[in-house]
């Protein structure tokens, strides 16, 4: 059975101070708020990895790309293989019920079956691209993809609020869902929570400095 969720994404970074909290807080409401009011909001999974990788970088590159440009109908979870992640680095210290989050998430697409080799973009739990041959032919191949889904309506909506207390934040999420038609039994909510713009040396034929995007570091 493969489980596609509704994705509500967090972005704030324990080390700043109290003033950027409130902004990503805001800016999270924004983003919800945007999606609301459009017909989709579009997922693209990027499995991926920085180092010794030399194609992963387009496809990520790309894939940030895209999120500049649609920030409020676009959104991503980026997924770092572990043969690929530099040692010293935590891109990919992410599990779930045992597994790496990669591993985790991968395989119900074909990971280690159909599917051998990363780069491999995922939009929406179901249309797969693997590989990427430049971040120009990433992004328009992407592009295309995100351009057909965005039109199509969703069945959901999704409200936040809540309260800071120093650096702890109390929130809670309501998701609506239209029940006409009706919702499957099966269906399942998980939460992701990531971190986004992460500084990192990416191989792509040379080194290269560039932010990695919304890094899942809980499953919940």
């Amino acid at each position: 059975m493969r489980i596609i969720p509704i994705m509500i994404l967090f972005s704030l970074s324990m080390a700043q101070s109290l003033d950027p909290i409130d902004i990503k807080k805001n800016e999270l409401r924004t983003t919800l708020d945007n999606a609301s009011r459009n017909g989709q909001r579009v997922l693209i999974e990027d499995f991926t990895g920085a180092h010794y990788c030399p194609y992963c970088g387009y496809g990520s590159f790309a894939v940030s790309d895209l999120l500049d440009e649609y920030p409020g109908t676009l959104t991503s979870l980026q997924y770092h293989l572990g043969a690929y992640t530099d040692p010293y680095s935590d891109l990919d210290d992410c599990y779930y019920q045992g597994q790496t989050c990669f591993d985790a998430r991968g395989t119900p697409y074909g990971w280690n079956s159909t599917i051998n080799g990363v780069p491999f973009e995922v939009f929406n739990g179901d249309y797969v691209i693997v590989g990427a041959s430049s971040e120009e032919s990433g992004y328009q191949q992407y592009s295309d993809v995100y351009n057909g889904l965005v039109t199509n309506e969703t069945p959901y909506e999704i409200s936040i609020g809540g309260v800071r207390d120093d650096l702890d934040v109390n929130y809670n999420i309501t998701v609506s869902l239209d029940g006409s038609p009706a919702i499957p039994d099966n269906k399942q909510l998980h939460i992701f929570v990531v971190e986004d713009n992460i500084m990192t040396s990416w191989f792509v034929w040379e080194w290269l400095d560039h932010n990695s995007r919304n890094v899942v570091r809980e499953w919940l």
